[in-house]
């Protein structure tokens, strides 16, 4: 009986032996992982940016505090950011500013500490905002007071999602009327619109990722608009 314990005991320690081997060879280590990253080093801010066509992106890579000799460097696509784009701000920090002059311009920036990575930044470029061409707003007018309704197309977008537009009339007896139902390419009011002859339309168009607003205004003469009566 006692053999046969020391033998259950042996084979028991063999298997906590394998297991643990099996572990150490499967999993990740932080030092491993830190021999090519620079671990707890630093950071890059912001980490996720949106940035319109010929706006400047600015990215920040900050580092602990170290004496020793050092270089850092954004590196985009497998190159370094050409000097001129980045500056060091401070002994510890480096700031990337860009014009942005094309979506192929968006991915991820890397800040690197001579070898290793401190960290990165992912960058995603949108269209720059654009205005409502005059020909493609067109509205209808059921009678003076009854309904008025506008469409529009508005421009090219990667994601037209992240576009708001909103939309408010004014003519000569009303400075402000806002519509009865909107979305970002109709508007229609219900109320009296008091016979005016020409109407005001303010459009606000917004980009929601990088809060940019555009804003401009169409002028319609009430002889110029579709008028139909019920």
């Amino acid at each position: 009986d006692f053999l046969r314990h020391e033998i259950q005991m042996l084979k028991m320690e063999e298997r906590c032996f394998i297991f643990l081997l099996f572990t150490l060879l499967h999993l990740p280590h932080t030092a491993d992982l830190c021999l090519y990253n620079c671990c707890y080093c630093g950071e890059v801010s912001p980490p996720n940016v949106y940035v319109s066509m010929g706006s400047t992106l600015e990215l920040n890579c900050t580092i602990e505090k170290d004496d020793s000799p050092y270089r850092l460097m954004f590196i985009f696509n497998q190159k370094e950011v050409h000097p001129l784009e980045s500056s060091r701000a401070q002994n510890n920090s480096i700031v990337l500013r860009k014009v942005i002059q094309s979506v192929e311009e968006g991915g991820d920036y890397s800040c690197y500490k001579n070898d290793k990575k401190v960290g990165s930044s992912t960058v995603e470029v949108v269209y720059p905002l654009q205005p409502v061409k005059e020909s493609a707003f067109v509205c209808e007018l059921f009678d003076w007071d009854k309904y008025l309704s506008c469409s529009w197309r508005i421009g090219t977008y990667k994601r037209e999602s992240n576009i708001d537009v909103a939309v408010v009339a004014e003519t000569e007896n009303h400075s402000t009327l806002r519509p009865a139902q909107t979305n970002n390419t109709f508007a229609s009011w219900n109320a009296n619109l008091g016979q005016p002859y020409t109407i005001k339309f303010h459009l606000t168009i917004t980009q929601t990722r990088t809060n940019e607003t555009l804003r401009q205004t169409l002028t319609r003469n009430v002889r110029d608009i579709g008028m139909y009566h019920t």
